[in-house]
């Protein structure tokens, strides 16, 4: 069964206020919440270009407001305290929004705006139906996995997978239905980023204008689509560029013409290193027969990363930005974890994925008959 996951909203570093309103379309937030004091303050942020931008408006009157302008619709968070995970998320178009709740229960205050926000509503509504039935389902598995009960187990995850189903089914419903709104492809990246499906994706966003295409949330699910098609079996790997120990920069485009192992590793990574001898052996025993690595260090220090190849003898081509889990590539192909590796065939096209040990090796004598 998918574990339900919880979304953790990190502190919120302010940024000047004169970077908050972009050059676009004008609008007012005006808010009354019962139980906010006067000279306290509520934040407003958003995000743009990887970057979190926050407003502060004044409590006066126990009302608040933010005036600011945004190139597209988007989704803003509100707020009272950076340290608290309470947030309204909703999503902003031009013109007036009014805000109306209780500061205690500010993530369920009521938004008043325009139709991104009213599309939100829609989407959200189907999607917190589908949660409450899961988070019951889930607490069901627990408990029957607790009493070592395996038919219930099977029961219960037999219909979390059924409502699973079903949400797919309403939240597909929900894209088709709005292909003009920013909201819908917000919807698709939201709900396949983590089990991206490759060809529903693609059917859902070729139904998009191409006003939302070019968006913020059309990007962002083409680019999702993109990942998802070049870390999967049967599509062209995703090309990438990173530099090896001497500054030199190295593509994964280069190595076209022969059977490629993109081996994601570090140094400090226990079964990494114990996989090592066995990827040492398959490249050694077929690197002349068209047969080569190239390594990605999820490192942060140079020194234990070049000690590690030489210590364990991985005489390959070896890149990194020494970014540790922010490794560049590694966010590209959405490594969670290491090991892991990718096979491409001679046209850069994944062939295997995850390849160990023995698995490896018997792969490779396959393809390099």
């Amino acid at each position: 069964m998918r574990l339900l996951t919880k979304i953790k909203f990190a502190t919120l570093a302010l940024i000047s206020l004169s970077s908050f309103a972009q050059k676009g379309q004008s609008f007012t937030i005006e808010g009354d919440l019962i139980g906010l004091k006067d000279n306290s303050y509520m934040y407003l942020s958003y995000k743009w270009d990887d970057k979190i931008i926050t407003d502060s408006a004044k409590v006066s009157q126990l009302k608040f407001k933010f005036k600011g302008s945004t190139l597209e619709p988007n989704m803003y968070w509100l707020y009272n305290d950076a340290k608290s995970q309470k947030f309204l998320i909703f999503f902003v178009d031009k013109g007036e929004i009014k805000i109306k709740g209780k500061i205690t229960d500010i993530a369920e205050a009521t938004v008043s705006g325009g139709p991104s926000q009213e599309a939100y509503k829609k989407y959200t509504t189907i999607v917190k139906s589908f949660d409450e039935r899961k988070n019951t389902l889930s607490f069901q598995f627990q408990s029957a996995q607790q009493a070592n009960d395996q038919a219930k187990m099977q029961q219960v995850e037999s219909e979390y997978n059924t409502v699973m189903a079903e949400q797919e089914k309403q939240v597909s419903d929900f894209i088709l239905a709005n292909p003009s709104s920013p909201v819908a492809a917000y919807a698709l990246f939201a709900s396949y980023q983590d089990e991206p499906k490759i060809e529903q994706m693609d059917k859902l966003y070729t139904q998009f204008t191409d006003e939302v295409k070019k968006g913020k949330f059309g990007k962002l699910a083409s680019d999702l689509i993109a990942t998802a098609k070049g870390t999967s079996i049967g599509y062209t790997a995703l090309n990438f560029t990173q530099n090896d120990a001497n500054g030199k920069p190295i593509s994964l485009s280069s190595f076209k013409g022969k059977y490629v192992l993109v081996d994601f590793w570090a140094s400090w990574c226990g079964p990494c290193r114990a996989e090592n001898p066995n990827v040492v052996k398959a490249y050694n025993d077929f690197k002349d027969k068209g047969f080569d690595i190239l390594g990605v260090s999820f490192d942060s220090k140079k020194e234990n990363w070049l000690k590690a190849v030489e210590k364990d003898k991985l005489t390959w081509t070896h890149v990194s930005d020494l970014g540790g889990w922010g490794n560049a590539v590694g966010k590209m192909y959405g490594i969670k974890s290491i090991p892991q590796n990718f096979l491409l065939d001679k046209d850069g096209k994944i062939i295997a994925k995850n390849l160990r040990g023995e698995d490896l090796y018997a792969k490779l004598a396959e393809v390099l008959k």
